[in-house]
């Protein structure tokens, strides 16, 4: 066996070559969408080191990682391994990135801007349908893969003239489907010739059921499998492996890593050439080239290919094929397998030197052919990203990796010849030798110890978690068995990471002071915390059961499903109000915030309800107040409303008399009679307006927001005191801008701040001699709101005094109750705008409150108001 003295020549010469090397080298990281072990990325990665060291021997560093995103589908984790790659990184810099398959572009132009954003990038096997798709950032470029469908399903059709029917199979997974939809858009032309059925995302037991029973005008189609309907992850190679082994009628593929598992073949992806195109563009950006001046064409990397066995089964000549097409797996001919013999037998003949010296060619070319297949599995072992072990049957270990030696902390010649227990914890090895035999017993490639977990032992007696995967390989030394070994540690720190990010959202969730639902579009409730259960008197059971239409009260009935497909816009994370039913019957006022969330590609609405009952109660308390205040104060102008009702009847009753003297004379003056009746009419509505705003004033009601101009809600109020004026003798002056902007408010309300305001300023200037003068001003502050101040020419507020002004119960009045200016001031905070008063630098106060237009900027109390609370408490 000379496998383990040609590894060890060739780390020798790595070794000297290293040592030579005295400039840094440049770092590529090779960046994969899929798991380690596929053939597809172990062909990738092969190609790409060996075009990079080719070019560059030991002056390039090359690094691979794995996205894997179709086994970890969690939505955080590409930018978490990501964050984990740049701080691996980004000591040592990266000079090119080099990433294969979609799925990887994604995440780093997703996240371009922070992940070293001024790194080239060279995509690698992303068709041209995925390019088109997507927008290509700078510093990225590469050469798109033209994945041709047709010409597989053509060629197929040729070869089975009487098919009616194709079948294609596809996963569950993403990647899956993509492919899947972009196979069917090429297949639209054909769709009148032949009828297509689809075979997606079934259980593995259920496709092979399936296409065991197939008719015999049928071929299939296979896509890809890298997940299938009941979660088991599949390397769509092996899972065509399982298809092919009940399929009974000839199946087509797409990609050359197909062949030899079951395909007969067709238009093929070569994954070797597609490496090549971007090795070459990445040595290209290395030398100098920019990414952005790199022009590149679409990749040629399909090929008609075959499988010879195959194409025998189904008794397809080989002349049918395409031109250039290439066949595989051809069994050698009688001539192929025994020429050397007749050649042999025939020179024997003739001269049996001629022998000799054709048995000593044959055996030096088989020594070439040997030498060169024994170097390229070496440099495939060594090219790869996971450590190697290959194992005799006696258990011995016949060759490993470098990828070995530093996971496991051994020099090679330490393990060459060793009990391959040697790398397994001492609680494995006494059941090691039984598992061995069953594996050589029955050679087929297969994980090693499915669901159990595995751990490797390192020359330090440390253990760490692993993943084992076995190939048997016939040699002539006998079979091995070819253990590819993949670390998982940096995997089970990010399952744990995510299983304690996992807990934490569980006790958030459940520990809620308000209830949380979790609904689908179709207003089905999947998931509730015990707090919903407590406030609607439901059990978890019983609530999983239910819609959400189920808890509301009609008015407000709809259901969130039709929220996601339109109406959540209006409310998304902003609350509004509700009814929902408790199970006894009772309605429980509620506050919703909704928010649209995406878990494993369904939309989804999360709904965090409060109980605002407490709430509705209180501000129905505010509103009863607000109520009684406006009747007090209705009270207190009683004698000026009297007045201001009995001044335009009187006017009526002298006018009415007036016009029944008028009619009994000769003749009747009916000119006058007219002019009469218009007074009365004047007078009869001035009095319905008076009563009009007593009755809008006493009226219990709820707010009315709409447009007002607030000079015109001025003067209406001191219209209605103007009686009182006079009868205190208060002058009253105004002064009111022009052109004041409009607000939102309800104008019963305002008109109760300003009238309360008003009398307090009155009755401020009760027990002053002098002259009594009450100034009413509207002006726009320099905050854009609109302020309304009213100075009175009394004697002022204590300053000790003017902090606690609008607390509730306090009152400088003798008999004064302490309410008034609280409401006020819960009135002035539910417009939006604030109210505070001062004293004047003469005499008297002056009390402010103002209103937002909408077009206010943010703006700050007077110092003496900072501290005044901005809630009414009852």
């Amino acid at each position: 066996m000379r496998l383990p003295l040609l590894s060890l020549q060739a780390v020798l010469f790595l070794c000297a070559a290293a040592s030579a090397a005295g400039s840094d080298p440049q770092r590529v990281l090779l960046l994969y969408g899929s798991q380690k072990d596929l053939p597809m990325n172990l062909l990738i990665d092969s190609r790409l080191r060996s075009n990079f060291r080719e070019k560059l021997s030991d002056g390039v560093e090359l690094y691979s990682e794995y996205v894997d995103v179709s086994r970890f589908p969690d939505k955080g984790y590409p930018r978490k391994l990501l964050e984990h790659l740049k701080d691996k990184y980004s000591p040592r810099g990266l000079d090119l990135i080099v990433v294969v398959e979609s799925v990887a572009l994604d995440q780093l132009q997703l996240h371009r801007d922070w992940f070293f954003p001024d790194t080239p990038i060279v995509f690698c096997c992303v068709t041209e349908a995925e390019c088109k798709a997507r927008t290509i950032r700078p510093g990225v470029t590469g050469i798109p893969a033209k994945l041709d469908y047709r010409p597989t399903l053509e060629a197929a059709l040729r070869f089975h003239p009487g098919t009616k029917r194709v079948v294609m199979i596809s996963g569950a997974s993403r990647s899956d489907n993509e492919t899947m939809e972009d196979a069917i858009r090429n297949f639209r032309p054909l769709a009148g010739q032949v009828e297509f059925n689809y075979l997606i995302g079934l259980p593995m037991a259920d496709l092979r059921h399936e296409v065991a029973r197939l008719s015999a005008d049928t071929i299939i189609i296979y896509v890809s499998i890298d997940r299938d309907g009941a979660g088991k992850f599949f390397i769509p190679r092996d899972a065509l492996d399982q298809v092919a082994q009940t399929a009974s009628v000839p199946i087509y593929g797409y990609y050359d890593s197909y062949l030899g598992h079951g395909i007969v073949g067709g238009f093929l992806a070569s994954f070797d050439i597609e490496a090549t195109n971007a090795a070459h563009l990445g040595l290209r950006i290395l030398a100098g080239a920019k990414p952005q001046e790199m022009s590149t064409a679409e990749s040629t990397s399909c090929a008609y290919m075959f499988d010879w066995r195959e194409l025998r089964r189904w008794g397809i000549n080989e002349e049918s094929l395409p031109p250039g097409s290439i066949v595989r797996f051809r069994d050698p001919s009688f001539w192929d397998l025994y020429r050397w013999h007749v050649i042999g037998v025939l020179t024997l003949c003739v001269v049996e030197g001629a022998l000799v010296l054709g048995q000593r060619a044959r055996a030096r070319r088989t020594e070439r052919e040997r030498t060169r297949a024994e170097e390229r599995f070496r440099l495939v072992v060594e090219s790869t990203p996971n450590a190697i072990v290959v194992v005799s049957a006696d258990g011995n270990i016949v060759l490993v990796n470098s990828q070995c030696e530093a996971g496991f902390g051994y020099r090679r010649e330490e393990l060459v010849g060793q009990p391959v227990e040697i790398l397994m914890p001492e609680r494995y090895r006494a059941e090691h030798p039984g598992f061995r035999a069953s594996f050589f017993a029955s050679p087929l490639a297969r994980p090693m110890g499915a669901g159990r977990e595995l751990y490797g032992r390192r020359k330090d007696g440390s253990e760490f978690p692993v993943e084992i995967r076995l190939t048997p390989i016939q040699t002539d030394a006998g079979l091995l068995v070819m253990a590819s070994v993949i670390d998982l540690t940096e995997r089970k720190r990010t399952e744990k990471s995510l299983q304690a990010s996992e807990r934490r959202y569980r006790t958030l969730f459940e520990k809620a002071n308000d209830a949380i639902f979790l609904e689908t579009e179709d207003d089905v409730i999947i998931a509730v915390n015990q707090r919903a259960c407590d406030l609607l008197g439901y059990s978890h059971e019983e609530l999983l059961a239910m819609k959400v239409p189920d808890l509301q009260a009609p008015e407000v009935r709809g259901g969130l499903g039709t929220v996601i497909k339109g109406e959540l816009a209006k409310h998304q994370d902003n609350p509004f109000e509700g009814l929902d039913f408790h199970r006894d019957g009772r309605r429980i006022p509620v506050e919703v915030t909704d928010a649209i969330i995406e878990e494993n590609g369904k939309r989804l609405v999360l709904s965090i309800v409060r109980d605002i009952s407490e709430r509705k109660r209180a501000e129905e308390a505010r509103r009863d107040l607000a109520h009684a205040s406006r009747l007090a104060i209705v009270g207190e102008l009683t004698a000026s409303i009297a007045h201001e009702i009995n001044q335009p009847l009187g006017a009526i009753l002298s006018n009415a008399d007036a016009a029944e003297m008028l009619l009994e004379s000769t003749p009747a003056a009916l000119d006058e009679v007219r002019q009469i009746l218009h007074d009365i009419r004047k007078d009869d509505l001035r009095a319905s307006e008076v009563i009009l705003r007593l009755r809008a004033l006493l009226r219990k009601r709820e707010l009315e927001m709409q447009a007002l101009d607030l000079n015109a809600v001025t003067s209406e109020v001191l219209t209605l005191v103007r009686a009182e004026a006079l009868r205190r003798g208060v002058v009253m002056e105004t002064d009111l801008a022009v052109n004041l902007p409009a607000v939102r408010g309800d104008k019963v309300h305002l008109q109760q701040v300003l009238l309360n305001l008003v009398l307090n300023g009155m009755e401020a200037m009760a027990d002053i001699p002098e002259a009594k003068r009450l100034a009413v001003r509207t002006l726009v502050n320099e905050n854009g709101c609109v302020e309304i101040a009213v100075t009175d020419a009394g004697s002022g507020i204590p300053p000790d005094r003017l902090r606690s002004l609008f607390d509730p119960f306090f009152s400088t009045k003798k008999e004064g109750m302490g309410l008034g200016l609280s409401i006020a001031r819960s009135l002035v905070d539910a417009h939006g705008g604030r109210i505070w008063a001062e004293n004047n630098f003469g005499v008297g106060a002056t009390f402010h409150f103002t209103v937002p237009t909408g077009m206010q900027k943010p703006g700050k109390a007077p110092a003496d108001m900072e501290n005044v609370p901005q809630e009414l408490t009852a």
